[in-house]
C-alpha cells in the first residue's frame, strides 16, 4: 500500500528498527533513510529531551543532516513527558510521512513508548 487512504489513518509501510543503545541502530537508520528517502522518527523515551547527547546516544549533528531526525531533544530535561503526548507526536509524523512518501522509519533503543 502506499498512501493510500482509510477512513481518517494513512496506509503504507512503517519500518520499525528496535534495540538496545550502542547497537549500531543509527547506522542502520542513516542507511535506510537515505535509501528510502525518508525521516527518522525516534521512538526513544530518553533521545527526546535537550542536554543529554551524550548520555542518550543521539545522533550527531552530521547525521541528522544526512538524514533528518524527529523528535530528539525536542524537550528540555525539566518538562514531563508522557507516552501519551509521545505517542500523539509520533503518530502525526508517520501518517504524514506515509501521505508523503508511503512510508515511515521508526527507530529506538530506550523503550518506555
Amino acid at each position: 500500500m502506499t498512501g493510500e487512504r482509510c477512513g481518517s489513518r494513512a496506509t503504507g509501510l512503517v519500518i520499525a528498527l528496535f534495540g538496545p543503545t550502542g547497537v549500531g541502530k543509527t547506522a542502520v537508520a542513516l542507511r535506510l533513510g537515505t535509501h528510502f528517502e525518508t525521516r527518522v522518527i525516534s521512538c526513544d523515551s530518553m533521545q527526546i529531551y535537550r542536554d543529554f547527547s551524550v548520555l542518550t546516544n543521539q545522533p550527531t549533528p552530521a547525521e541528522r543532516a544526512l538524514v533528518p531526525h524527529e523528535l530528539v531533544g525536542v524537550a528540555g530535561p525539566e518538562e514531563e513527558w508522557s507516552a501519551a503526548l509521545y505517542g500523539e507526536r509520533a503518530q502525526g509524523l508517520i501518517e504524514a510521512d506515509i501521505r508523503a512518501r508511503g512510508r515511515a522509519l521508526v527507530v529506538g533503543g530506550t523503550g518506555l513508548w
